[in-house]
């Protein structure tokens, strides 16, 4: 290899380069083959096997499949990036490969680069087999546009994420030690934060948090959200609801910045790591501590959990169990990273310091949720607002008037039961009390809460009202609209009676235009009901379109009721 690269004449680092690349050649293709079987591959057998309609690759499976590919790639990155240096591993190799006549950044940019292109080659070979099953006459696929785009995205996504795999071999000392580092790293801190955030919502009644912010603990995690988000933004923007969902210019500009910092951070660690470190874990202490108080917290608190059975009811003995389970944990790892127990003391300390952090931010976590369990934003300072995913921005008060009235009515409780005797069925309507809050300065706050006592009936009237708005009823439009212009209705009784009576069922098949009918009918009663409807029983319905949802229809509602016993007898009619 020496009397192939290092003569000047033969130019040292570009034919060091197509080594490399002539070496992980062969991998690649392996994976690169294994890929293009998943896509196009298994694609086109679907779209083969259903040669009698139009196949159907939606903005979901588009998004699934980038995704997958773009896994693919960078699994693919990373096996080439520990194949290209793996010499750091190994004192012998790492002599050697110290003495060819490169500079540390021609060898990374050299070694990197290479890795690089060849996940590069995997994702554009795969993603051309998915742009061209998307184009086929016999396909419903996505735009072009978002054809492009997606691409665009899982381009920039792969260099991100090529960089920052790149520091976990750079810090490294063994192939394990960098599995062991780049699992730490990037999901321990996101369980971490889901305990405290699970306990605190276990503390408090109506605390919801967005579990969807744990993505941006994990690189990995957030640009694989995104990238499967985004072809179903691109193609129905109007039904994303979360900004967590999009995919704008801050994105991108914080995936570049993020980037750029991984390059930047792996070509000074590149420099300074001592070649003497080859036979360790880790080059740089910062890692094995890290890690240490990661797995340490991660790994106590689960097995306290299993010692304790996960009741939630975090007790003494619990938090006894935790930092016994923290520091055997610590131990262990220490015996992994310092190749034996000869710091066993250090490995208890950071034990120690590890359950000690854990229970002071779930301390903190418990503050927090006790302050944020009574508070309701003012109404001023609102944007919009969501309750059961429909939104309200016109009845921002409404919203807030019947928030206050829940937490009064809880307050107000002896006991924690749920009453379900006291549950007005019509209640249904509004799937529970799902509210959502966006603020004008862009925070997002979500509160969850059920019909659970007899004192709700005093929030009888905002319920009413909301039922009654304009905006109640746009969470139906999707479920009367349908690809193939049919909308499925499924009753919960064979005489299309109270939901009590589930012993049979009756089905039906509505054009758009019925399906829109039906919920012009259920909309002219129900603005023009009282309050006697939480006193009635419901005829409950189901409506498969586009979206699928469910319809509580009050005895009352003569004409909705007429409508769909008439739609009901004609489609048994016809189907016998």
């Amino acid at each position: 290899m020496t009397s192939k690269i290092c003569l000047a004449k033969n130019h040292p680092v570009l034919n060091f380069f197509k080594f490399t690349l002539k070496k992980q050649t062969p991998l690649t293709l392996l994976v690169t083959a294994f890929s293009l079987l998943f896509c196009p591959g298994m694609l086109l057998q679907d779209a083969n096997d259903d040669l009698i309609r139009e196949y159907n690759l939606d903005a979901w499976a588009f998004g699934t499949c980038s995704f997958v590919i773009l896994v693919a790639a960078v699994a693919l990155v990373c096996m080439l990036l520990l194949l290209n240096f793996g010499y750091l591993f190994s004192k012998k190799a790492g002599d050697m490969y110290s003495a060819l006549p490169f500079t540390r950044n021609q060898m990374l940019l050299t070694r990197g680069v290479s890795a690089f292109i060849g996940g590069l080659f995997l994702m554009t070979a795969s993603y051309f087999g998915l742009a061209m099953i998307n184009s086929l006459p016999t396909v419903n696929g996505v735009s072009v546009a978002t054809v492009i785009n997606t691409f665009l995205f899982m381009l920039l996504s792969l260099v991100v994420l090529s960089a920052f795999c790149l520091l976990f071999v750079i810090c490294s000392g063994g192939y394990f030690d960098t599995i062991i580092a780049f699992c730490a790293i990037n999901a321990a801190p996101a369980l971490i934060v889901a305990l405290i955030f699970g306990i605190a919502e276990e503390s408090a009644t109506g605390l919801a948090f967005d579990y969807y912010q744990l993505i941006y603990l994990t690189p990995i995690a957030f640009i694989s959200f995104k990238l499967m988000k985004l072809p179903y933004a691109m193609e129905r923007p109007q039904n994303i609801l979360s900004i967590t969902e999009k995919t704008s210019i801050f994105t991108v500009i914080g995936l570049i910045v993020f980037g750029a910092l991984c390059v930047i951070a792996a070509v000074k660690l590149f420099k300074v790591r001592k070649s003497e470190t080859a036979g360790d874990a880790y080059s740089f202490k910062f890692m094995p501590i890290v890690i240490s108080l990661l797995v340490s917290i991660v790994g106590g608190f689960i097995m306290a959990g299993i010692l304790t059975g996960f009741s939630l009811n975090f007790n003494m003995v619990f938090w006894f169990f935790f930092v016994v389970c923290a520091i055997l944990c610590s131990i262990a790892i220490g015996a992994i990273t310092n190749r034996g127990f000869k710091k066993v003391k250090r490995s208890v300390v950071n034990g120690v310091i590890s359950a000690a952090l854990m229970t002071v931010m779930v301390i903190v976590g418990l503050y927090v949720a006790d302050y944020a369990e009574h508070r309701i934003p003012k109404a001023e300072n609102i944007e919009t607002v969501y309750v059961a995913d429909t939104e309200y921005k016109e009845h921002i008060d409404l919203a807030v008037k019947l928030h206050k009235g829940i937490i009064d009515c809880l307050d107000a409780e002896e006991n924690d039961g749920y009453y379900e005797d006291e549950f007005p069925p019509v209640v249904n309507n509004v799937n529970n009390f799902n509210l959502e809050y966006v603020m004008k300065n862009g925070s997002v706050i979500k509160r969850h809460y059920w019909y659970r006592s007899p004192d709700m009936k005093n929030l009888h009237d905002e319920i009413l009202q909301l039922m009654q708005t304009e905006n109640f009823y746009t969470r139906y439009k999707a479920c009367t609209k349908a690809t193939y212009k049919l909308i499925e209705v499924h009753s919960h009784s064979t005489k299309f009676g109270s939901i009590e009576d589930r012993e049979g069922s009756q089905n039906a098949v509505l054009t758009e235009q019925k399906a829109e009918q039906l919920i012009a009918l259920f909309k002219k009663e129900m603005q023009a009901a009282d309050m006697s409807v939480f006193n009635e029983e419901v005829y409950g319905i189901s409506i498969s379109g586009d979206e699928w949802c469910e319809l509580y229809i009050p005895v009352s509602f003569t004409e909705t009721i007429g409508f769909l016993e008439k739609e009901f007898t004609e489609y048994a009619a016809k189907v016998q």
